[in-house]
Formats: C-alpha cells, structure tokens, sequence
C-alpha cells in the first residue's frame, strides 16, 4: 500500500512565500540566430519579474531578427535589399539608427569596416547561402567591386536611397553587437542597472557586477584546436562599456589549392585578409561600435590600426599574432592595459565564471 503524503498547513505560508523570493544574480540563457546568449543581472530580482525580463529578452532578439537577418526573405533588411530601385526606401526608426552608425564607422574607418560587402560575401561563399567553396577569379571579383561601396547609400530621416539598384546591406558583422546594445537598454530601462549581456561573444558590461566591482570577461585564445570558451589568452574588467573580438581562427575555408580563406574580407580588394593576425579585440562605448571597429582594425592590421586607435579616443585594442614558430605574440594599443587592468593568464586556460578568484 502506498502511504499518502500530505503537507502541513503550518508549511503552507512559508512554501508560499519560497515562490516569491527574488533571484540573486539571475541568468538568462537562450538562442540567438545559430549563437547563444548569456544575460547576467547583478543584485536581486522579484521572481516574477525575472520571468517577465526573460521574455522581454527573447522578445527583443526576435524583433532584431525581423529587421537584420538575411536568411528571412520578409526581415526588414532582406526587402530593402531586393528593393531594386533608386527611389526611396522607407525604415523604421530601430533600422534607420542601425543604418547611421554602421555608416558612420564606415566613414571614420575610410571603409575597413562596410555594411555592403554583402554581396562580395556570397561570391566567396560565406553568405546566407552557403554552398561549396572555390575562390572566385579576379574578373568575377572585378565584376563585383562596383557593388560595394559605403558610400553608395544615402540616408535621410527615416528612409534611404541606393545610387544603384544592386547595393546590398549585410549587418551580420553587427548584428551581435546591435543585440547586446539593445537588451542592455532593455535591461536599464527595467531597473537594472547593472548587467552583463553576451552575445555571440559580443559582450556589454554595464555599471558593477556582483559584489560591486567591474565585471571580469575572458577574451578567448585564438587556437583554432579549441572549442568556443575551452581556451582564455586573458581577462579584462569591464564597466559601462563593450567588448568584441574579429578572429579569422573559426570561419576558415579551405580552398582546392589547400590555402586558408578568411571570411573576413578586405572591401577595398574585395579578397580575404591575408595577415598574420589571428585576432583583434576592441573595447568601446557601445556593443555596434566595438563589434564594426573589431572588424574594421583586423582589416587594416596592427600597424594602421594602432595608428588610428591613437587618433580615436574612446577605443582601445589588442592585437593578437600569430608567430612563424606557432606562439601568439599579444600588440596592445598604448591605453588598452589601463583602460581594462588586462591580464594575461596563459596559452591555454580554462573558462572562468566572472567572480572567480584570480591567480598569481
């Protein structure tokens, strides 16, 4: 016989009110188009609350979808780029401000960084189609440089217009970034002021993580033998600003001749980079920002982008390179050690959750 177990009334107030104990330091975990996302809230939040902020998030990364992917045929992004016409093209607010600042960066950068590569993409085979990879030739490349060009769009307002019918806008080098940078807004508005958001690796630390000192975030160690977070090269700390890494170390292509392609690409050559660097992490004042320069400074190398960053207040990098011998050879730009405390912990290191001890 099986004895029934019932709960005494006394216990009931007291399980009742273990329902509405708020959350120390919740996370919230999810799926970002084919990445993942890590939200970390530092202090306590009503339970109920923390359920409605969960929502809100995954509600918000669907709402960038529709206006960025372009895998989505009927995304905002997608009917604007097969708008083949120079007439005006109307935007919404949200895109239309994504829309300035990646043309905005393309201009500071002198278009290292170039939301139309789109196009040039495909050709190398690393668009939204996919498909087997060749290298194309250099009259396939010459026949799609004219597609390319920054410049080539022209905003007004909330509405845009193409000097040419065939100009394309691919944000995917942003879209973590422009997510991170929403949630966290999303997140202050909610009354909570202090956060980490990640995604994609794009990260944006806001005020004070838990125990009220900057939050601790790994940059990652550019060995392509790793799995993504297996492998730290150091540890930055971070408040009010945002961390993102280029690298040429996951998205490789192997060609018929056995050479190596980046999918980052040079939009002046319209080619992959050829360089020794591995990788380029930046810090600046927002995730759209930091995310774009990280790109735009591994496409112009460690020399010319350190040169520019000592034009640029506000943004800071490091460089990492790769050795004829196999090691990696760290190039900070003059401010980046202060501005983050950056530490290096080694080759090859495990992850460590923001408030781990550190070690000597």
């Amino acid at each position: 016989m099986f004895r029934k177990w019932s709960i005494p009334w006394l216990l009931l107030p007291l399980l009742a009110g273990c329902r509405s104990l708020p959350v120390v330091n919740p996370v919230f975990l999810g799926e970002a188009w084919g990445s993942g996302y890590s939200v970390t809230v530092a202090g306590s939040v009503p339970r109920r609350e923390s359920r409605t902020l969960a929502r809100c998030i995954d509600g918000e990364l669907e709402t960038i979808a529709s206006e960025l992917s372009l895998w989505n045929p009927d995304s905002e992004l997608s009917r604007f780029n097969a708008w083949k016409s120079t007439n005006r093209f109307p935007l919404t607010p949200s895109l239309a401000a994504t829309f300035r600042a990646a043309l905005e960066i393309s201009r500071e950068t002198d278009g290292t960084f170039d939301p139309t590569i789109g196009p040039l993409m495909a050709l190398w085979g690393f668009g939204p189609h996919g498909g087997d990879f060749a290298p194309p030739g250099e009259d396939a490349i010459a026949d799609f440089l004219p597609r390319v060009g920054w410049r080539q769009i022209s905003l007004f307002s909330n509405s845009v217009f193409k000097a040419t019918p065939r100009i394309e806008m691919d944000l995917n080098a942003v879209a973590d970034g422009i997510a991170a940078d929403r949630i966290s807004a999303l997140l202050r508005a909610a009354g909570c002021p202090n956060h980490l958001v990640e995604v994609g690796g794009e990260v944006v630390a806001a005020g004070s993580g838990p125990g009220g000192v900057p939050w601790r975030i790994g940059i990652e160690n550019p060995d392509p033998r790793s799995l993504p977070g297996d492998s730290i090269q150091g540890i930055v700390r971070l408040s009010d600003r945002a961390l993102a890494t280029s690298g040429n170390y996951r998205k490789e292509r192997r060609g018929p001749d056995g050479q190596m392609y980046t999918h980052i690409l040079d939009p002046r050559l319209g080619k992959p980079v050829q360089s020794q660097v591995a990788s380029v992490s930046v810090v600046a004042d927002s995730g759209i920002r930091a995310d774009a320069l990280a790109t735009a400074l591994f496409v112009m190398g460690p020399e010319n982008g350190l040169e520019w960053i000592a034009r640029h207040p506000g943004v800071e990098a490091l460089f990492i390179l790769r050795q004829p011998d196999g090691t990696t050879l760290e190039k900070p730009s003059r401010g980046f050690e202060a501005a983050t405390t950056y530490k290096r912990v080694g080759t090859f290191f495990s992850a460590m959750p923001p408030d781990a001890p550190e070690t000597d």
